[in-house]
């Protein structure tokens, strides 16, 4: 399937691994996972990882508290130009969440 259209109607494929279950069915699957108590996930056919020589350290980025800060800071200045609100009421607010609580 090099087309990168769906092989069956209504069926999307990932690129990367190739699924041919439709994004729908993995939601519904993935949040009756989360429902359940980790006690209650059957794993009995996962093999047990033995051997982590070959694991990768550091693969996924974290970001730093004051990036995920500007991150949302550009988020919330992004979401109250779409909503309309005007420049200086989004820039009091973001002020008011950059002082933090007062105590």
């Amino acid at each position: 399937m090099k087309s990168g259209k769906p092989s069956r109607a209504g069926q999307t494929s990932c690129k990367r691994r190739r699924t041919p279950f439709p994004a729908s069915v993995r939601h519904a699957e993935l949040a009756a996972l989360v429902r359940l108590r980790d006690d209650q996930i059957d794993t009995t056919d996962i093999p047990e990882v033995s051997d982590w020589s070959r694991a990768a350290v550091g693969r996924f980025k974290t970001i730093a508290p004051d990036q995920a800060f500007q991150q949302l800071l550009s988020d919330a200045r992004g979401e109250a130009r779409r909503a309309g609100i005007k420049r200086s009421d989004a820039k009091k607010a973001i002020a008011k969440v950059r002082r933090g609580p007062r105590s």
